[in-house]
């Protein structure tokens, strides 16, 4: 039931197009050094957690009325370890209805296709219910949005933000350069240098331990690449975007709102990404 931008009921699960999950797999298996398999990097992570929390908690215990300040410790960390992930329960049962959504959709979709009025099953999910229950020239609805949903696919500058009055503002032209690099964001702490991947779509194998992911802005379908990138560079996003958090929650550094990033910054460049301060470096082109 989950999937790519699977908010979106109209786009394909995994269950029936298992080719990305595929790909993420590959880039796992071209990890050579065992210490850096995933399974073993969330087993290190989690000692680490529990050896500052060892820590912490003897520091207190040492102070005047420590005790108290270290049962709300123990108490607030064991609640965060056991609860936090919850925070995606409600996601997932969305999700879940979708999928129960498409499937009553492509249902219509396949009964429309046998009586001639659309050409593919999943034609049904560019229409509209109204137009549906009308059943009036769907064949040609369908091929006005498919065209238009093609040429809106191609767009490269998204506007940063619409209005309810269809006002729209776009990022700036002109891109914040600095002496051998650019400025952006911080996002996520730490420095880290290494070889430049400027990736496009979250399935692209292509993306090696140890490089630096370079992207137009992350959503859940990137995150297994997260496992094998050394830092993250976006072109849009804040603190409190998807790559950001991620970001984050691995440990990386990363930099956002990065403009032009993905034309500017080229495979195999060799960077230095300061997630503290938000200036990526190029040391070698």
């Amino acid at each position: 039931m989950r999937g790519t931008a699977e908010i979106d009921v109209g786009l394909k699960r995994w269950r029936e197009n298992p080719a990305p999950i595929i790909s993420h797999l590959k880039g796992y298996v071209n990890i050579e050094d065992p210490e850096n398999y995933p399974d073993i990097e969330f087993t290190r992570g989690r000692r680490e957690v529990h050896n500052l929390y060892n820590k912490i908690h003897n520091k207190l215990i040492a102070e005047k009325g420590g005790a108290v300040k270290a049962s709300i410790l123990k108490f607030m960390f064991r609640r965060t370890r056991s609860l936090a992930g919850m925070r995606e329960f409600p996601k997932f049962v969305m999700v879940k209805h979708f999928w129960s959504f498409r499937m009553a959709f492509k249902e219509i979709g396949l009964e429309l296709k046998q009586l001639g009025e659309i050409e593919e099953t999943d034609d049904i999910f560019y229409l509209k219910i109204s137009e549906i229950r009308k059943r009036e020239n769907l064949s040609t609805i369908v091929r006005e949005r498919k065209n238009a949903y093609s040429s809106e696919m191609k767009r490269r500058n998204v506007p940063r933000v619409i209005t309810s009055k269809g006002e729209f503002y776009s990022y700036p032209k002109n891109v914040d350069k600095i002496d051998n690099g650019f400025k952006g964001s911080p996002a996520s702490p730490g420095v880290v240098t290494g070889v430049a991947r400027v990736i496009m779509d979250p399935f692209d194998s292509s993306l090696k331990k140890g490089e630096i992911l370079v992207c137009p802005s992350t959503d859940p379908s990137w995150t297994p690449l997260f496992q094998i990138t050394s830092a993250l560079i976006m072109e849009v996003g804040g603190m409190m975007t998807h790559g950001s958090v991620v970001a984050r929650e691995n440990g990386i550094p990363a930099v956002v709102g990065v403009h032009r990033a993905t034309e500017l910054i080229k495979d195999g460049m060799q960077l230095r990404v300061n997630g503290s301060t938000g200036i990526v470096e190029i040391l070698e082109e």
